[in-house]
């Protein structure tokens, strides 16, 4: 089954003349891009991309030292810190460049790369700058030094995963559960529940999928997911709580594979030995 992923582009036009004051004119196209990351998200966007120097106009068209103005520092910086905001409240990844400062004095044109939860996820420093009439980046800017970075985003990376216990021994179950409280619900599963549950004579106890159509998350964060959610930690992994109140879950194993080229529930269904 193919999966779509839908991409969203936004170019837009400069909202104040370029002679206003910067903040002036920060202010105003980020106001105008929210509006559009908004519009984006009513659409169905999942992974959007935002213009160079999208806070402002393509300033390296001229040499004028006023736009020096404009760089921010990341991660802290206002305008990274309301990107990751936008992520996490459209539950959008987000690709919004920014005039990083790193120092005082070393300045890079940079892209903030933002998962979906909102999470800051790297970033990439345009290495190639031109630098002629019209186009003189290198005195705004120096050469990334980041390489080609590559990211695992929400949109991203199928798969499955397993839990696996090798054991001829009957099960011996705990009466509460280790797992995490998320928003306060206990995941302690009744020993009776548990039971009827058990499939016999099977090593796996639990097949889990990412990537799918309501459950976007990557493969390996849903294995994260699940690994701190036995430890304890406030983390929303319902499906596996089952499992976690086996008492030498010690000896789990968990595997995984990725399946690009097929719908993580048609791989998930086609086992036998799941168990919900």
């Amino acid at each position: 089954m193919a999966r779509i992923v839908r991409g969203g582009l936004i170019q837009a036009v400069l909202s104040e003349p370029a002679t206003s004051p910067i903040e002036k004119i920060k202010k105003s196209m980020i106001d105008k891009h929210v509006d559009l990351i908004a519009q984006a998200a009513e659409t169905g966007v999942q992974v959007l991309c935002l213009q160079e120097l999208f806070y402002g106009p393509y300033f390296p068209a001229e040499q004028n030292t006023r736009w020096y103005e404009l760089v921010e520092k990341m991660p802290d910086g206002p305008t990274t810190r309301l990107m990751c905001e936008q992520a996490c409240k459209h539950g959008m990844v987000i690709v919004a460049p920014i005039y990083e400062e790193e120092m005082t004095g070393v300045f890079y044109n940079t892209a903030a790369v933002i998962d979906a939860d909102g999470a800051l996820l790297g970033k990439y420093r345009k290495n190639h700058l031109p630098h002629t009439a019209g186009f003189w980046e290198k005195y705004f800017f120096k050469p990334g030094n980041l390489g080609y970075p590559v990211f695992d985003t929400a949109y991203c990376k199928v798969g499955v995963y397993l839990v696996v216990l090798e054991s001829e021994e009957p099960p011996v179950f705990l009466v509460k559960s280790p797992g995490g409280h998320f928003k306060g619900r206990d995941p302690t599963v009744p020993i009776k529940m548990l039971r009827q549950n058990w499939v016999e004579g099977t090593a796996v106890l639990y097949i889990g999928k990412a990537g799918t159509d309501r459950q976007n998350t990557t493969l390996r964060k849903r294995v994260d997911k699940y690994l701190k959610f036995g430890e304890g930690r406030p983390i929303a992994h319902w499906g596996g709580r089952l499992i976690w109140q086996v008492a030498d879950s010690e000896r789990f194993l968990v595997c995984w594979k990725e399946t690009p080229h097929e719908h993580p529930r048609e791989v998930e269904l086609i086992h036998p030995a799941i168990t919900q």
